[in-house]
């Protein structure tokens, strides 16, 4: 089962964590794919495109990891992360559940 989320809303990733726990029971393991490369030269005015980026790379896979750490164990994740950081294409994740 796969379950996508928005990685540049804040909200997203506690409410699909929930809704896959409360479906499946807990969360076994995640991929983390999140990611897009705008093109931004010097001479551009603005910084909307490195905000951008910064939500979609960066604050969107922060926010997926620490969704799910509640259920699991401080010691020992219970289950798998794959962070894709090569990734460009889009802003999406994979939480694969068992």
């Amino acid at each position: 089962m796969t379950h996508c989320y928005d990685a540049e809303d804040a909200k997203s990733p506690i409410s699909w964590v929930n809704a896959t726990v409360a479906r499946w029971g807990g969360v076994d393991a995640m991929v983390n794919a999140a990611g897009i490369n705008p093109t931004v030269r010097i001479s551009d005015e603005g910084e909307n495109e490195l905000d951008e980026m910064w939500r979609v790379n960066v604050k969107g896979p922060l926010r997926l990891v620490r969704a799910p750490s509640p259920i699991w164990p401080s010691a020992v994740m219970a289950g798998s992360l794959i962070w894709d950081r090569e990734l460009a294409s889009g802003s999406e994740a994979t939480l694969v559940t068992r």
